[in-house]
């Protein structure tokens, strides 16, 4: 007999899967945003390239502002969940292998930085500056805890895998094997796929230069050292002909955005949660 019997309630799985759909929309909003801005920071037309907290201004600058900021806060919380859903309760079948072990704590590590990104967009709606959700800021909470230097540079790392990660999804095409491609015609799986690779092969850029100031930051215990979206952007418009590598890797991040939104009609979702039994 199956010791995880029961599960969840029907309905209660429909409305996670639906929660998760509408998080991935959320996400591919922000990262839309995200390429938007930097593409026109590398064009010229403004300040400076930004992240995930830039790009949920922008959004709260619009018309009903702050309506989409609580709409965007709210899907990214939901988007949270189904991470720590897929980290802790391994719905993707990843399994307890080296490989599947950095996969799920990658997947947990999504969840905390989209709930972040979800708490600073409610913040804004409620007109406070959102301040707290930096990169900086929370690297330097994790410091203060038991062994937070370790689990900083472990963090690091697992970014940095995450991103190698990134690049063979986008030369392999594997991130098909996990839509509905049946139901697309083969114009838009065309679509879906250039966009998936060229968006997993920005995110592999701008990736490792996260997860190498974390791991900087934890050797050198100054969590100045950490380094958000916008910061990595930052860093890669800084190189050698730098506005030129920031428009192709913001353009990848725009198309990762209309990818993430085509995941949440494609995407095969999968949330089985089994409620242990008393005493099993």
């Amino acid at each position: 007999m199956d010791a995880r019997a029961p599960q969840i309630p029907r309905s209660l799985d429909d409305w996670l899967t639906k929660g998760a759909r509408f998080g991935l929309i959320a996400k591919g909003v922000v990262y839309a945003l995200i390429g938007i801005l930097a593409i026109q920071a590398a064009l010229g037309s403004a300040r400076r390239v930004g992240g995930s907290k830039e790009a949920v201004q922008y959004l709260g600058s619009q018309p009903f502002g702050q309506a989409l900021l609580v709409v965007v806060g709210i899907g990214l919380f939901a988007y949270a969940a189904w991470n720590f859903i897929m980290a802790v309760g391994d719905t993707e079948n990843e399994g307890t292998g080296a490989m599947g072990i950095v996969k799920r704590l990658g997947f947990a590590a999504s969840g905390v930085v989209n709930a972040a990104v979800a708490v600073t967009a409610l913040q804004l709606a409620l007109g406070s500056n959102g301040e707290e959700g930096g990169a900086k800021t929370w690297a330097a909470r994790v410091m203060h805890q038991p062994f937070g230097h370790w689990l900083l540079g472990a963090l690091g790392v697992v970014v940095i895998g995450v991103a190698v990660g990134q690049f063979y999804l986008a030369y392999t095409k594997r991130f098909l094997e996990k839509l509905d491609t049946a139901s697309m015609s083969e114009k838009v799986r065309r679509a879906v796929t250039r966009m998936g690779q060229a968006g997993y092969a920005s995110r592999g850029v701008v990736f490792p230069i996260i997860g190498g100031a974390l791991v900087s930051a934890a050797l050198t215990h100054d969590p100045s050292e950490a380094k958000g979206m916008g910061e990595a952007l930052h860093t890669v418009a800084a190189s050698t002909h730098g506005k030129i590598l920031l428009l192709v890797v913001a353009a990848g991040l725009l198309a990762y955005g209309a990818f993430t939104v085509a995941l949440a009609k494609y995407r095969r979702v999968r949330i089985d949660i089994a409620v242990p039994l008393p005493g099993r």
